[in-house]
């Protein structure tokens, strides 16, 4: 079975950008194994933070996430993901 990696600024429906990656998770989930990783929403989540070592760890974060994926979608570019 395919294993999506899901990264996503929020999937607070209050949230345009949250209300679409919500429910394209929830259509995915399916038929699809889904990860999802959300800026400070999850018990593994992504730090937004200035310093260099809040970088390295979502670096790290989602290299070793993304190595198990099938495939990687991020709903947004922001310059903390990578």
């Amino acid at each position: 079975m395919k294993n999506i990696l899901v990264i996503t600024q929020t999937l607070n429906t209050d949230s345009g950008w949250g209300r679409y990656s919500l429910e394209i998770v929830k259509r995915l989930k399916k038929n699809i194994e889904v990860e999802v990783l959300v800026e400070g929403e999850e018990t593994e989540n992504l730090k937004v933070s200035k310093s260099s070592i809040s970088f390295l760890r979502n670096l790290i974060l989602v290299r070793k996430k993304a190595r198990k994926a099938d495939i990687v979608h991020a709903f947004d570019g922001w310059l903390f993901i990578v």
